[in-house]
Parts: C-alpha cells; structure tokens; sequence
C-alpha cells in the first residue's frame, strides 16, 4: 500500500546526501567497493595503506589534507606522467570541497591517460557534478567510467542512486541486483549501503515486505544509522507494524539530517495516531 508517506520518502530521503557510500567499513568482506575506493575505509584501513603508493592518498581520507598534498608533492618528478597521481592529487582537493581545482586534476589526469578513459577520473567528475547538481552530466560520466561491460561498480553504484532520486526505478534496480549479485559470487556479503539500496529500491517499488527484509540483513553496527532507522520504521508503518515502527523510531535522535528528523517527526505522529486508534477500538472490545 503506497501512501503519502513514500512520497514524502522520495521528496526528502533523497534529498539528504546519505545515499552515497557513507557507512565507514571496518570488515573488508563487507565492502563491495574496496578495489575501486577507499572512501569506506575506516582509519584502521587507512593507516595500513601509509606503508603503500597511496599513502599521501590516505592522509587525505584520514583528514590530513595538508600533510597528504604535500607527500604528493614530493613524488611530483616520480609520477607526473601517471593518470592515477593526478586523479590522487584531485581527490585530495575534492575531499577539501575545492571542487573547481579537483576538476582541473581530474582532467589532468584524464589527458595522461593513453585513451582519456581513466574510470576513477570520470567517476570523480562524476561526483562533482552531483556536487554541483548537474544530475544529467553526473549520469554521463558515471555511465563512461562503469565501462562497456559495466565493470566497474562505483560509478555504476553512484548511477543507480542518481536513477533512485529521480523514481528511476527499473534502471536503478537492474544495477543494484546485478552488483549484489556479483557480490555474492565474489563472497561479498552483507554490504550497509548496497543492502540500503536494495531495500530503498523495494520500498519505493511498493514491496514493502522484502524492503524490511534486506534492511535487516544490514549489519547490526549500522542498523542506527539514521537513513536506515527511518527507511526500515516506514516499512514497518506500510505492513501495519506500527508499534516496532514507534519504538524504532524513539530510539533514535536523528540529529545528523533535518530532513530526516522532520520525515521521523512526521511519521512518528502518524503511528501514534494509528496506535490510538488500535487501543480504543481494543478497549471498546473488551
């Protein structure tokens, strides 16, 4: 049963930025993306990747941009010809929010490249248009850097979120089922934010029942994400589960996102309304 409720999901759950590979991923069995991103790799993660090419890399991720832009620096004379040091250089300036000169290393680093097919670059610039809200020029560069035989999952990952935002169903399913399908040939299971979109794709497909079902495979440790907590206590709402909604609901404080605090505010009112109702017909009954 479709309400108003699922409206308002599309209107503000996509509207709040939590969609985008946010869970810090402490397991790398639980991270679908690892070989194409370090944006999940808690700081444990991060500090083991100091002793390899990528440390200036890392310090950025880690918070040090200062000190990571100047590791780069200094390989300036060694890597200067390679794509990936002047997509690490643009990463550094976008995680700074400069997004203009992230740009202009992403191109850099696109020119080095043989065939100007550099996926990461593309996916970045990818990213900055989302940045930007250019949403049409986000999906042509994720479109670019997911490849021929969409090989690579983050941008096509990105693609299926921009796809959700916009009621895209059909096309945002079709990647999100192919990528957890591949996961689990891969032995990669239990994946926050891959699970999230499942579960927001069947939400908003109407499919109540199974939406609940892939946000309980979420591991415990982001089950109080806020995007999660709210999007599972909508589905409770739909399936008449108003009183495991409420007490998901008051377990949380949802102080990271206004929208969403609005959205729970919002719902938790309307259960509350349905509970009364359910207790004094219960009272009259009896």
């Amino acid at each position: 049963m479709k309400n108003k409720f699922l409206i308002l999901l599309s209107l503000n759950m996509f509207s709040c930025g939590t969609k985008y590979l946010t869970s810090k991923v402490s397991d790398p069995k639980k991270d679908s993306f690892k070989e194409e991103s370090f944006i999940r790799y808690t700081t444990d993660r991060l500090i083991n990747l100091e002793k390899t090419p990528f440390k200036g890399l890392s310090l950025c991720y880690q918070g040090s941009i200062k000190e990571g832009k100047k590791v780069l620096l200094n390989e300036l004379n060694e890597r200067k010809n390679s794509p990936s040091y002047w997509n690490e250089v643009g990463v550094c300036h976008f995680l700074e929010q400069s997004y203009s000169k992230a740009d202009f290393y992403f191109d850099l680093s696109l020119q080095k490249a043989n065939s100007s097919f550099y996926p990461p670059a593309l996916n970045n610039k990818g990213a900055i248009q989302l940045k930007l809200r250019h949403f049409e020029g986000a999906i042509k560069y994720f479109k670019k850097a997911a490849g021929s035989k969409g090989e690579h999952q983050v941008p096509l990952f990105n693609m299926a979120q921009v796809y959700l935002q916009f009621n895209r169903l059909e096309q945002a399913g079709r990647i999100i089922n192919d990528i957890n399908s591949k996961n689990n040939k891969r032995g990669i299971k239990n994946d926050p934010d891959l699970l999230f979109s499942l579960g927001s794709y069947y939400l908003l497909k109407g499919n109540t029942q199974k939406a609940i079902s892939e946000f309980q495979k979420i591991p415990r440790q982001y089950q109080k994400r806020e995007d999660v907590a709210l999007l599972t206590a909508i589905g409770l709402y739909e399936n008449q589960k108003y009183y495991q909604a409420k007490k998901l609901l008051k377990g949380q404080t949802f102080i990271d996102h206004i929208p969403l605090k609005k959205s729970a505010q919002k719902l938790f009112k309307i259960i509350e309304e349905r509970i009364k109702v359910i207790e004094l017909k219960e009272k009259k009954g009896s």
